[in-house]
C-alpha cells in the first residue's frame, strides 16, 4: 500500500454522522491523516523500458511478483508468448536487481528514456528518401518518403537496440535525435461512440500509416499502435486532433 492508498483508506473510514462517538472517531482519523500526509514517499526507481513493459504485462495478466521474476512454469514453458515483451531479459534484470524490481512493483517507477535515432539510407542519385521505420508490431522495415517531414514521425524514431536487432548494417547511418526531439509527446485518439461498447480509435497499421479502427478490448490504450505523435495524427487526420488525449507515463 502506498501513501495515497493509505490516505484514501482512512478517508473512507470517516463517518458522515454527527454523534459524539462519530465525531471522536473522525478526529482520531484526521490525526492519522495528518501523520500519513507527512510521510515521505519512497523515491521511484528508474527502470529500462523493457523491464517497465514486463511489469505492466504481468499486472495486466495477473502474474505475481514472484512469477515476474521467474517467467517459466513448472513444465519449463514460458508464461508469456507476447513477442512485444522481452520477458526473459526482463526477468534476468529483475533477478539481478531484486530489491529495485520489488520497489518498482509496489510503489511505481520511472522509465530510463533510451536515446532515439533516425536512419536514412544514402540515395544520392534518387529523389526518394529511404528510411528505416517501425510498424505497429515493432518490426523494422525500409520505407520510402517524398517529403522531409518524415523526421517528425514517431515510427521513424528508433532505439539503438531496435536498429541493431535486424538492421545492424544500417547503424553507420544512424543520426541521434536532439534532446528536444527525444521526449516527444504521444497521444491517443478515441472518437465518441456512446451507444456501443466498442472503441473507435486511430491507430497505425502494419505499414505505419494511421487509420481508423474498431477495437473491442478495453485495454486498447496499452497497444503501442494507438500511441501517436501530433505530427502523425495531423498528417491525414487533422480534424481528429480535437479528440486527442496525451498519454500519461
Amino acid at each position: 500500500m502506498n501513501k495515497q492508498e493509505a490516505i484514501e483508506k482512512i478517508e473512507k473510514e470517516k463517518s458522515t454522522l454527527n454523534g459524539w462517538e462519530e465525531l471522536t472517531r473522525n478526529r482520531a482519523l484526521d490525526a492519522a491523516l495528518t501523520i500519513v500526509r507527512k510521510l515521505d514517499e519512497p523515491e521511484k526507481p528508474v527502470l529500462p523500458q523493457y523491464v517497465a513493459d514486463w511489469i505492466e504485462w504481468c499486472k495486466k495478466n495477473k502474474v505475481s511478483l514472484l512469477g515476474a521474476m521467474s517467467p517459466i512454469d513448472e513444465l519449463g514453458t514460458a508464461i508469456c508468448d507476447d513477442k512485444k515483451v522481452e520477458s526473459l531479459e526482463a526477468s534476468k534484470w529483475a533477478t539481478r536487481n531484486q530489491e529495485t524490481f520489488a520497489q518498482a512493483w509496489l510503489f511505481g517507477y520511472k522509465v530510463d528514456k533510451e536515446k532515439l535515432y533516425t536512419v536514412e539510407l544514402p540515395n544520392p542519385n534518387g529523389f526518394i528518401r529511404l528510411v528505416l521505420c517501425k510498424d505497429c508490431d515493432g518490426k523494422l522495415f525500409v520505407e520510402t518518403f517524398l517529403i522531409d517531414e518524415w523526421e517528425t514521425f514517431g515510427k521513424c524514431k528508433l532505439t539503438e537496440a531496435e536498429i541493431k536487432k535486424e538492421f545492424s548494417w544500417t547503424w553507420q547511418f544512424a543520426k541521434e535525435l536532439e534532446d528536444k526531439d527525444q521526449e516527444e509527446k504521444l497521444y491517443t485518439v478515441e472518437f465518441p461512440n456512446p451507444n456501443s461498447d466498442n472503441h473507435l480509435v486511430l491507430r497505425k497499421n502494419f505499414d505505419g500509416k494511421v487509420c481508423v479502427s474498431l477495437l473491442h478490448s478495453e485495454y486498447w490504450r496499452g497497444n503501442e499502435s494507438t500511441r501517436l505523435t501530433e505530427a502523425e495524427i495531423k498528417q491525414d487526420f487533422e480534424w481528429a486532433w480535437q479528440f486527442a488525449k496525451e498519454v500519461e507515463e
